[in-house]
């Protein structure tokens, strides 16, 4: 039976022991699991998966681990992060630098690990999923009647999306101004990231910039092909 994966997990803690009961807790549930040794490696996995759960411990720079979390954040969303946390006062440090991070404490109660991050998880998904409209230069994007509007010279037109490019548009809109990684997309929505399916997304992103081609504030972006992000330029700046 060949086991499904179910995500990308960070670990960067300093406790071996501690490391290696999460690798074998994580690799009985199907997960990927990533250590990496130095800057590189944790740039890399960053950069090249879309990390759904990344796991760090306050025994050595705190500021140190939380720029890490955040530049995580900056790349992609959805993810859980947690800080093993024994200190009183760094709990409250990384509880008041971003909504986003959580902590706990140790030892780990295993069972209760995987339920608690997924419940996150689910939390943050569903925070996302409740926005439906979007403000996007001269267009309104509505995500569940799948339709770009814009007007000009008081005449409206509206360009209705396929269930794919609203996929796609929907994830780059929640993400307003942040990277969302090419795994993630199409994981995501392909349920395949391939070479295949990664040219199929491409031609669905150059449809999606010339829906919105009315307007040269928005901008879709990729960066060395590790993924896209959409923005709105102000000309005022």
């Amino acid at each position: 039976m060949t086991r499904v994966r179910k995500g990308n997990i960070l670990l960067k803690l300093s406790e071996e022991n501690l490391q290696k009961a999460l690798t074998l807790y994580f690799e009985r549930k199907y997960f990927n699991v990533f250590i990496p040794n130095g800057e590189k490696d944790l740039r890399f996995y960053i950069k090249g998966n879309a990390i759904m759960f990344a796991l760090f411990d306050d025994n050595n720079s705190l500021q140190a681990s939380m720029d890490i979390a955040n530049s995580i954040l900056d790349f992609d969303d959805k993810v859980v992060i947690y800080f093993i946390c024994n200190s009183i006062e760094n709990k409250r440090i990384i509880q008041q630098a971003n909504p986003l991070f959580f902590t706990m404490t140790t030892p780990l109660v295993m069972r209760n690990l995987l339920s608690n991050m997924q419940s996150k998880a689910s939390q943050l998904r569903e925070q996302h999923n409740n926005i439906t409209s979007f403000a996007l230069g001269i267009y309104r994007y509505n995500t569940q009647q799948a339709s770009l509007t814009y007007k000009i010279n008081d005449y409206e037109t509206e360009q209705h999306l396929t269930k794919k490019e609203n996929m796609i548009l929907s994830m780059l809109c929640r993400n307003m101004g942040k990277m969302v990684s090419k795994h993630r997309l199409l994981t995501e929505i392909w349920n395949n990231d391939s070479y295949r399916t990664a040219r199929s997304m491409d031609v669905y992103i150059t449809r999606l910039r010339k829906y919105l081609s009315q307007d040269d504030s928005i901008v879709i972006s990729n960066t060395h092909s590790l993924g896209y992000r959409i923005k709105v330029i102000d000309s005022t700046s």
